[in-house]
């Protein structure tokens, strides 16, 4: 991954990871795979602070990975309607690629076959 040089998002993660206590090869290793995660729209990650309107960015960002199909989990970050900022928190719940559906669709072509 490119990731790793000059990137400020990176650098704070690890940062802070290293002050949690994990050691500095530790948290190296856990902040690019975090990071990794994050560009390709995994299941268990979160987005916070989005803005309805960048939903299609994340789309972008999923197929740029492979993604065919993603369920996600979107809701306001107020705890309440009077902290209701309009950003949004989006966790992504399960995604599958395009490899994984050919797979399945094959699978289930065998079975019905069979």
């Amino acid at each position: 991954m490119n990731q790793d040089k000059n990137n400020p998002f990176l650098d704070a993660l690890k940062d802070l990871l290293i002050s949690s206590g994990y050691s500095e090869t530790d948290a190296r290793s856990i902040a690019l795979e975090t990071m990794e995660k994050q560009a390709q729209v995994s299941p268990g990650v979160s987005y916070g602070g989005l803005h309805p309107e960048s939903l299609g960015q994340l789309w972008l960002q999923a197929r740029r990975s492979g993604k065919r199909q993603l369920l996600l989990e979107i809701s306001a970050e107020g705890q309440d309607e009077d902290e209701d900022s309009g950003h949004l928190r989006v966790t992504v719940k399960g995604a599958q690629t395009w490899a994984e559906f050919e797979r399945e669709q094959r699978e289930a072509a065998e079975r019905a076959a069979n």
